[in-house]
């Protein structure tokens, strides 16, 4: 089965994701901050992150991804903001397997992402 972590400081957005995602037939676990993120795809090993670019403990997902893509360069991760600027895509262009879908969220963009990412990875 696939598994997706999903991240973001927001709980409507976890819970929105894990119940959009759970009955496709993916695994997912959540996290609301990035050192919690890092813990749970350690032990979790997921084949994709969905993770916020902001994250209240002063961690941003871009730093997620890298810090995990370290330990697992098969991750494929797409980064949701409601705030998608310049220094965001230019930032997000430097990490390989990397997507940004803005917020509010279109379920149609997020599933095709979603499918893309996990066809990359092999997952």
């Amino acid at each position: 089965m696939q598994r997706v972590l999903v991240v973001d400081d927001e709980e409507l957005y976890r819970v929105y994701l894990r119940r959009f995602l759970e009955p496709l037939g993916y695994e997912v676990e959540t996290a609301d901050n990035g050192v919690e993120a890092i813990e749970r795809a350690r032990r979790f090993a997921p084949h994709l992150l969905i993770v916020d670019w902001r994250l209240d403990d002063g961690m941003d997902g871009l730093e997620v991804i890298q810090r995990l893509q370290v330990e697992m360069p098969q991750l494929r991760s797409i980064v949701i903001s409601g705030y998608a600027n310049e220094e965001l895509r230019g930032r997000l262009e430097s990490i390989p397997g990397s997507e940004l879908i803005t917020k509010p969220l279109q379920l149609g963009l997020l599933l095709a992402a979603t499918r893309n990412a996990l066809e990359e990875c092999g997952g």
